[in-house]
């Protein structure tokens, strides 16, 4: 484990047992004020967020206790209290991975928690999303400027499918509203020639794409570009 990791240790009871310096540099809290408390009277939810923070967190521990097995939280929001300013919390995101701690008999005696904030790591990625959802994209480009975020790029991985999936709704999306673009000016066309009702336009367009085997879009766009002699996007 990297010595800049913060390490926490924590009893059944979710006391603090034992920190490494990066645990209270991270926290912002000297080790004295943590040592045998209750890890969640030192770190409670913060009343302004509507996210899991403590409760989550806590499911975590008993799950590693009861099944004596490792658990990663990957992205975990839990913000810490504020030591400059009474009442006020600090927005943060970890990745949070707990291993169980067994005695020399086997029993499983408390949870040692290895942090790492990725606050702006996930505000990056959040920025970055929102720009991938707005605009056409290609996903390698895209990928190539997430690995280009620093050392904090060795947690992109588990971050990938969720981009690629993204990318691949926005290209899905776009490519519908552009088919409903082409229908709806097809449909115009025939109710212009035809003197019909925008539902009996849709009907002509979907009886012509079922007898000629066409998308519906491929035939809007035809009808369109034969009567305008423009072909549509």
């Amino acid at each position: 484990m990297n010595a800049s990791t913060a390490c926490l240790l924590i009893d059944r009871d979710f006391r603090v047992r034992g920190l490494n310096g990066a645990y209270a540099e991270a926290t912002r809290r000297p080790r004295g004020e943590l040592l045998n408390q209750a890890l969640f009277d030192l770190f409670p939810d913060n009343p302004n967020s509507t996210e899991e923070q403590v409760d989550r967190v806590a499911r975590s521990f008993e799950r590693v206790l009861r099944c004596r097995q490792p658990e990663t939280l990957w992205v975990q929001r839990y913000d810490i209290p504020d030591p400059a300013k009474h009442g006020a919390f600090i927005p943060k995101v970890w990745t949070l991975n707990h291993q169980p701690i067994f005695d020399s008999g086997g029993s499983v005696i408390g949870v040692v928690q290895h942090s790492e904030d990725i606050t702006a790591l996930d505000a990056a990625l959040a920025s970055l999303a929102d720009t991938l959802a707005a605009a056409d994209a290609d996903e390698d480009h895209w990928w190539h400027v997430l690995r280009r975020i620093g050392s904090a790029g060795r947690a992109l991985p588990r971050y990938r499918e969720t981009y690629r999936a993204l990318a691949q709704e926005n290209h899905q999306l776009r490519e519908a509203q552009a088919a409903r673009a082409v229908i709806e000016q097809a449909k115009g066309v025939l109710m212009g020639q035809r003197r019909c009702s925008p539902d009996e336009a849709f009907e002509i367009l979907r009886e012509i794409s079922q007898a000629t085997n066409e998308k519906l879009r491929d035939v809007a766009a035809a009808l369109v570009a034969d009567t305008t002699g423009h072909t549509s996007t």
